[in-house]
């Protein structure tokens, strides 16, 4: 299903949107979902994924059948990708991707960070993301903070999660 997610201002939580217009209230998240891009002048990430909500908890995972948009083969690599920040840039209307890098302290939910702190502004995202998100923070993440395994390729000021 095809979902506007976008950061609640009044609550620790993201909203996801169906079709219908029913909102959902998700407090963490984990899984893979298809990243179909962006609405920029409204700040929202348009995803297609099966939703599976229990207590404000979300496990995601393709739809089946899909696939994701792939990186073209001249996309750039970004060699510090591994755990990314996606964030909403609003006063540009565009997004971030930032070095995240971290080690968890599991007791507390929070994490160190290891990262560079590079950013790289985009017009959009697309492809596989593999989302972890715990911190109750305004941002979502690309990848998992100890395996580092959430690739950003670049091109024409579009994100290709991977």
């Amino acid at each position: 299903m095809l979902y506007e997610v976008s950061w609640s201002k009044k609550g620790n939580f993201f909203r996801w949107i169906d079709p219908e217009g029913l909102v959902y209230e998700v407090h963490s998240a984990e899984g893979e979902m298809d990243m179909m891009g962006t609405k920029n002048e409204i700040g929202r990430l348009m995803v297609s994924c099966v939703l599976d909500l229990v207590d404000g908890h979300a496990t995601l995972s393709p739809v089946p059948g899909s696939v994701a948009e792939l990186p073209p083969a001249e996309a750039v690599l970004l060699d510090w990708a591994g755990y990314c920040r996606m964030c909403y840039r609003r006063n540009q209307s565009d997004w971030r991707a930032v070095d995240e890098k971290r080690v968890i302290n599991r007791s507390k939910g929070t994490g160190t960070p290891l990262g560079s702190g590079k950013v790289q502004f985009v017009s959009t995202y697309v492809g596989r993301v593999k989302l972890y998100w715990y911190d109750k923070g305004s941002h979502l993440f690309h990848g998992h903070p100890e395996r580092g395994d959430g690739l950003v390729s670049i091109l024409n000021n579009v994100a290709y999660l991977h």
